[in-house]
Formats: C-alpha cells, structure tokens, sequence
C-alpha cells in the first residue's frame, strides 16, 4: 500500500517545495472536496521526519478539478491549498485524474490545517471546548490493504 501511495505521489511530484513563484493553484476545501481524510504522522519509509502526509479520497467535483488543474500545470509548478492555506507546491508531471491524493507537507503547516480539518474552531476558548466533546481513547488497528488504483496512461 505505502508503494502505491508513492508512485501516486511521484506522479505528481518531481521535487516538493513548500513555495514557488508562478506557480498554477488549486484551492480544495476539506467539508465539500474531501469524502475521506486521514494524516500520516510518522511513516518508517519517509526520506524526511519533518514532514506528514495528508491522505485525502476526493470528491467527484474536486476529482475533476484536479484533472484539469495538473492538465493545464503540465510540466509547471502547481500549489494545492486546502482551506485557504497554501500547503504544499509541486512539479506536474501527468494529469492527475484519480480520487485518492497524497499531500506531503510541513508538521507546522499540518498543526496549523489539523483544526480545521476536525472542525474545531480555533478562536473558541479550550475549555469550553473540552466540556464540550468528551475524551475518548482509542487504539490503533491496523487497516486491510486496498487495491492500489493507477491513472490511466
């Protein structure tokens, strides 16, 4: 699985960069463009620590988008912004018309989208927040592997 995720990340991605001049956009909005989320903190293969990824299934529209979006960025620069935050910058190499997205970005960055993507709000005071939502504790269970799901040539 972790394979499958990389090769789609690589078809992406030729080099990351977290800024980039000119570069093409596309804004996503976590509530309507994501079916799916999930954030992978601490990986054994990852080339750099600081760094998370941010697994998203998209959502038809949003699939759409992209594919055009990383059609008309071919071989340029492309910056995904998720909720109005600019989180990660990319060389498009092929058109990216597949529902799952890999979204490799900074701890910080990932720290300052995490409470929007719980749908927290971050000016409400925390301990009306925590009165608000019971403590839960949860285990970690290992997921079955899904079949890995390739672009089309």
């Amino acid at each position: 699985m972790r394979t499958c995720w990389k090769i789609l990340a690589a078809a992406l991605c030729a080099t990351m960069t977290i800024t980039a001049v000119n570069a093409a956009e596309i804004a996503f909005s976590s509530p309507g463009d994501f079916t799916e989320i999930s954030l992978n903190i601490k990986d054994a293969y990852s080339a750099n620590p600081d760094f998370v990824t941010l697994e998203v299934t998209l959502s038809q529209d949003a699939q759409q988008r992209m594919a055009a979006a990383s059609g008309a960025a071919l071989g340029q620069d492309l910056t995904l912004i998720v909720n109005g935050k600019a989180v990660s910058t990319s060389h498009v190499q092929s058109v990216l018309d597949t529902p799952q997205l890999q979204i490799p970005m900074s701890r910080q960055t990932a720290t300052e989208l995490l409470p929007v993507l719980l749908g927290v709000n971050p000016g409400a005071s925390s301990s009306a927040a925590s009165q608000a939502a019971p403590v839960v504790a949860a285990s970690t269970v290992e997921t079955p592997v899904m079949p890995a799901l390739v672009a089309p040539d």
